[in-house]
């Protein structure tokens, strides 16, 4: 690696480290405090916290990354610009290609790391976070249920109480619905109840009084209401089988496989397509948006750090943007999903490759 590449390369990273640490902080403080009710109503350990913690931050990896390489790469080449080190680089012989270079490794490296995360990590910190959760919300519902919170303990299960008393173990104004058999679904209302659990906390019994039960088909051909004076339900905290894997927690061969040949609609099949393509693509916007940064970075340096960090920022959000309204296209059928999620990969490549042109043909000056 030639030196004028490593003076590049740690311009890049310090930026580059300060906007991911940054963002990365906003985004987890963002994803916990929602979560504060659950976390000390379970009394989450230290241990438990910290490994929440991990959970969340290898979800919001892929979508961190990208933006710390746009904003370390145009905040690196705003500076060098403003202070006309660019202009020295310049002129010692240095050619814009040997400067895209540069900033073509260090994205590279990015794109791996987000590769790499998105392809094995992401998908067990989904599967750990997600039964974390539900062991959280079932030890806070053996404590007692939380008022004016939909509560979801099982999956399949909702809970919502509009008054709680005596620890949330006296409960008025209940709706309770049972979506956890393939034959049926349960709903239920009642104006008062009480929950009980066992001396070792492995089940509750939640006593409902003087309600409506509404039975309702799968296929919504058949219903049954029955007013009642007691209702018990009794619920295992204990998980007695493995839940069925989401999307967002299957690995690639898997989305694949099931994409091709689950015995599912195509629509329901386009899914699981549309979610393995963009898993490939989204890491590849760290290279993308990396490389073109530079040229816009140098293009605007004279215009203060600032102009660069908004201009980074829009730039990322109009990438997810249109990667979100692709994904949307794939689902619906449209377009194939193995075209459409490539698309704004595309349309930022040339964009960056016609930037660069006017890099390489006129120097610093984009006009």
């Amino acid at each position: 690696m030639s030196l004028l590449s490593k003076m590049l390369i740690r311009e890049m990273i310090l930026p580059f480290i300060i906007s991911f640490l940054s963002v990365l902080t906003l985004l987890v403080l963002a994803t916990l405090l929602p979560l504060t009710e659950y976390l000390f109503s379970a009394a989450v350990t230290l241990s438990e916290f910290f490994l929440i913690v991990f959970f969340i931050i290898a979800q919001l990896w892929t979508y961190v990354l990208p933006l710390a390489t746009v904003l370390g790469v145009m905040i690196a080449f705003n500076r060098l610009s403003r202070d006309t080190e660019m202009i020295a680089i310049l002129a010692c012989g240095a050619g814009p290609g040997k400067i895209i270079m540069s900033v073509a490794v260090f994205s590279a490296v990015v794109w791996l790391m987000s590769l790499l995360v998105s392809a094995f990590v992401l998908p067990e910190a989904q599967t750990s976070f997600r039964e974390m959760m539900v062991q959280m919300t079932k030890r806070s519902l053996s404590r007692g249920i939380p008022e004016k919170v939909f509560v979801s303990p099982f999956e399949g299960m909702t809970v919502y109480v509009d008054e709680a008393s005596r620890g949330g173990r006296h409960l008025k104004g209940i709706y309770l619905r049972d979506a956890r058999r393939r034959e049926a679904v349960i709903q239920v209302i009642a104006r008062d109840g009480n929950l009980a659990s066992d001396v070792e906390g492995k089940t509750i019994a939640l006593k409902l009084n003087r309600g409506t039960l509404i039975n309702v088909n799968r296929d919504y051909q058949r219903s049954d209401i029955m007013q009642f004076s007691t209702y018990l339900l009794r619920l295992s905290l204990v998980q007695e089988k493995p839940s069925l894997k989401r999307r967002n927690e299957m690995g690639l061969a898997e989305l694949y496989d099931m994409g091709k040949n689950a015995p599912y609609p195509d629509m329901y099949k386009r899914r699981y397509l549309v979610h393995f393509h963009e898993r490939l693509a989204k890491p590849l916007g760290a290279l993308i948006l990396g490389i073109t940064a530079a040229p816009m970075g140098i293009f605007f340096g004279r215009k203060g750090i600032s102009t660069g960090i908004a201009m980074g920022i829009s730039t990322f959000l109009t990438y997810y943007l249109a990667m979100a309204f692709c994904s949307n296209i794939g689902e619906a059928g449209t377009i194939p999903p193995g075209i459409i999620l490539w698309l704004p990969n595309m349309f930022f490549a040339l964009a960056g490759l016609a930037m660069i042109y006017l890099f390489n043909r006129r120097g610093l000056v984009a006009d």
